[in-house]
């Protein structure tokens, strides 16, 4: 830390933490002479910035000149916050690779891999300075007239009272309202009061519980205790004999038939000890203990083997069949790890997962694991983070999110289902959880496994060139046998009977709810209908923020978009002809739900989209209800296609899979071949072997039949071809970059001056297509262009996007969404 001195000035670099487009990397802020003593690399401080306040982090710490002509203009830090929110080096360098790699601030970065230190509020505070009888003072208050005057001797009693400073709000109290602000602004303007910034550490704290055994050797002397009080006293008696006699008041109130109001008078009396202990807010419930590892198969014994080599291999990808046994390869490398002393990550791509997953690792890890995803309140949140900061839990498992966990001494991460789009952050900073994650077990040292049965395209590649160490499992657990997977052509299906489901579908699932068996029906589209046409007109209800046409669901009788979320009642009548003719075209998953339940009417069936779990433990609840046999029929969205295990399901229908198949974007065949092959997976995971129908308008898709033959090689023989002949990732890299404003020309002549500027920074090699309408060419009221820039995979083409970004306006810049990898091109 530099000392100040009369030719040198003290000054912090600061990172904010704001939402503000465009910002730098940090701004320079003086360190009032009271703080340099405090003042340290990481630690989170508050500052004027632009017109209001905000909290940052200090990412560097420097004296210069006094004399230098910028040191007049520096703001003052005005506060510094709680040391409990100090931000690690490591923290800071993991932000600022996150922050160079996808083009983000630095602040949104540091809110990512730290989000348990950013600040919840702001307190300003107020301290008496002046002695109460200084002349100054009273002559400052006689210039007041009587009610201000009144006003400022109340402020001063409190202040005098109080050990050390008051809140606004607290002083507020202390004075009428009318006359505060004038009496609080005479004493700070005469130097009685000054004003000081306090920052509150993050909003969730560590819950408490207070617990009561016997005190020893307490008699109630001639104090008369009624029958209640007895027997809380009897009560804590007997807790007294047991290992543990520490009791919480509602315990020991139910054992004594008395209420906790008596427990507390009982202490308060003397009779009864009291300590406080930090309770977890636990996410699953308490660990129900713990079981063996199985005997490993052939496959998962070689798998196992490789990954515990202490040689020089860091990086695997384990490509396995579905149901060959990956998660069990997962746990023994975990507990390898936890031998050496080793803390691990696992990444799952749903939150719908994470209920299944944290029963599988606690019934191995027991209280070891921690779970961490978006879904949690900030009280578990908080309780879960700060056990693994702890070393108190020492695995860490949970969705994108859970990449930053602190886990100590970090020797393995897992990302399972590696291929999964939704590891893609879809808001800035806009970083991929399987890239951070092999930058953060780079960091480590650590061990890095991408698992998949359908592995992303480039992943693949990479391990084809080294890049990862290629882990093959190609049988399932116990020589099962894949399930045999049949496609139906819709067109003639539906030529000999207009319905959702074939006959063979129809016949298949009376057939497993004859013998007993479950069923899964995916659909990769909620709602009841994707839109609404009037058959007299032709006009499709849409949104009015966006580009697209509003989705009918019929359970709430709304029409809603599915990108801002606006909603508006059902219309009786057609908006532009009044006519009433308004009909639901298309099937989503309530649909299916709404056939299904007038086919087989004593079926019990589950639904699991969106619309059915957002409510807390909504997923853990469907998915029990369908694992226990109370539920014959789950029917989902992609919640469903990947990762659950239910050895009771034989029969998986795909009611539709052309969903995806016909969208705009370079992976929409792969992404189709990884939603039908996982799906399919599904089925005949127990003793009895699964089925598999594919219900599809284009049977002779390569996709389509590279699922139906759950023939892996083949698709990615076929894709990287075509990958290579139309130079799309792997061989080059993509940054998209969408100019978006209220009006469409602007939004157009941004993305153009956009365009200019990645030709102008671009190498030669580097190819810049656009601009042009992005293919959502509406969202949240903005119009959006788009530009997407090429280069060849070795390019840094984040270093390019942010020359060609120093040559634009900075109102552009905070326009711009920038993409870096972009998984869609929406």
């Amino acid at each position: 830390m530099p000392a100040p001195s009369p030719d040198h000035v003290v000054v912090a670099d600061v990172s904010v933490l704001t939402d503000a487009q465009g910002l730098l990397p940090t701004y320079t802020y003086r360190v009032p002479q009271g703080m340099v003593a405090e003042l340290a690399v990481g630690v989170c401080v508050h500052v004027p910035f632009g017109r209001g306040e905000s909290v940052g982090y200090v990412l560097g710490v420097r004296g210069i000149g006094a004399q230098d002509p910028p040191v007049e203009r520096l703001m003052c830090i005005m506060a510094t916050a709680p040391d409990s929110c100090v931000l690690t080096p490591d923290r800071i360098a993991l932000a600022r690779a996150i922050s160079h790699r996808w083009l983000t601030d630095l602040g949104s970065a540091i809110s990512c891999v730290a989000p348990h230190l950013v600040v919840s509020a702001t307190r300003r505070v107020y301290r008496l300075v002046w002695d109460r009888s200084d002349m100054r003072l009273l002559g400052a208050a006689r210039t007041q007239d009587a009610s201000i005057l009144d006003a400022v001797e109340r402020l001063l009693d409190a202040m005098d009272q109080a050990e050390g400073a008051l809140s606004d709000a607290e002083l507020r109290r202390s004075a009428p309202p009318a006359c505060y602000d004038a009496a609080m602004a005479s004493l700070v303007h005469v130097g009685a009061v000054v004003r000081e910034y306090r920052l509150v550490g993050p909003a969730a704290k560590a819950k408490t519980l207070g617990k009561y055994a016997m005190a020893p050797d307490w008699t109630p002397g001639s104090a008369r205790l009624g029958p209640a009080m007895r027997r809380v006293l009897d009560a804590a008696r007997q807790a007294a004999q047991d290992a543990d006699p520490w009791l919480d008041a509602r315990t020991l109130a139910e054992m004594a038939g008395s209420t906790p109001a008596v427990v507390r008078s009982m202490a308060e009396r003397g009779a009864l000890l009291r300590t406080t202990v930090s309770v977890r807010r636990a996410p699953g419930g308490a660990s129900e203990g713990r079981n063996t590892a199985p005997a490993l198969t052939a496959s998962q014994t070689d798998a196992c083997r490789a990954l515990a080599d202490d040689g020089g291999h860091r990086r695997f990808l384990l490509h396995g069949v579905t149901a060959s046994g990956k998660t069990e390869v997962y746990l023994d490398a975990i507990a390898r790890g936890l031998e050496r002393g080793r803390g691990s990550v696992v990444l799952l791509p749903e939150i719908a997962l994470t209920a299944q997953a944290l029963h599988v690792f606690t019934a191995r890890f027991g209280d070891e694991v921690a779970i961490l995803h978006s879904a949690l309140t900030p009280g578990e949140w908080h309780d879960e983070w700060r056990r693994l900061e702890s070393g108190e839990a020492r695995i860490a498992v949970g969705a994108r999110s859970a990449v930053f966990a602190p886990v100590n001494d970090l020797g393995l991460v897992i990302v399972d289902e590696e291929h999964e789009s939704s590891y893609k952050q879809d808001k800035a900073p806009r970083y991929h959880a399987r890239d951070v994650a092999e930058v953060r077990a780079g960091e480590a040292g650590a061990r890095l496994i991408l698992g998949s049965a359908t592995p992303s395209v480039e992943t693949y590649y990479a391990a084809q060139g080294g890049r990862f160490t290629l882990l093959e499992m190609q049988t399932r657990v116990g020589d099962r046998a894949m399930p045999e997977v049949r496609v139906v052509d819709m067109r003639s299906a539906l030529r000999a009977q207009r319905t959702l489901f074939s006959p063979d579908l129809t016949d298949g699932i009376g057939a497993r709810l004859t013998r007993g068996e479950q069923t899964i029906l995916f659909l990769n589209r909620r709602g009841y209908s994707p839109f609404l046409l009037c058959r007299d007109c032709g006009h499709v209800p849409g949104c009015p923020n966006c580009a697209v046409a509003m989705t009918y669901h019929a359970g709430a009788q709304r029409l809603r978009c599915h990108h801002c979320d606006h909603g508006e009642r059902l219309p009786v009548l057609c908006p532009e002809c009044r006519g009433a003719s308004l009909k639901g075209f298309g099937v989503g998953t309530e649909r299916v739900e709404e056939e299904i339940q007038r086919l087989f009417p004593a079926a019990s069936v589950a639904r699991m989209d969106r619309d059915t779990t957002g409510r807390k433990g909504a997923h853990a609840e469907i998915l029990g209800r369908f694992r226990s046999g109370e539920a014959d029929i789950l029917i989902g969205t992609q919640m469903v296609a990947k990762g659950l295990d239910f050895p009771g399901v034989t029969l998986v229908g795909v009611i539709n899979a052309d969903t995806t198949l016909h969208v705009p974007d370079f992976r929409a065949s792969e992404r189709t071949f990884q939603l039908l092959a996982q799906v399919a997976g599904r089925a005949g995971r127990g003793t009895t072997s699964g089925e598999v129908l594919i219900q599809t308008f284009a049977p002779e898709h390569t996709a389509v039949q590279a699922a139906a033959r759950h023939d892996y090689a083949a698709f990615y023989g076929g894709e990287i071809e075509a990958r290579r002949e139309l130079l799309y990732p792997p061989f080059s890299r993509l940054a998209n970059l969408v100019c978006q404003d209220k009006g469409e020309a602007a939004a157009q002549s941004g993305a153009e001056a956009v365009a200019g500027a990645l030709r102008d920074a671009a190498p030669s090699e580097a190819e810049v297509l656009g601009p042009a309408p992005a293919p959502l060419a509406k969202l949240n009221t903005l119009y959006r262009w788009h530009a997407l820039l090429r280069t060849p995979p070795e390019c840094d083409i984040s270093e390019v996007v942010a020359r060609a970004m120093t040559t634009v306006s900075s109102g552009l810049r905070r326009a711009l969404i920038v993409d870096i990898d972009p998984q869609s091109m929406a």
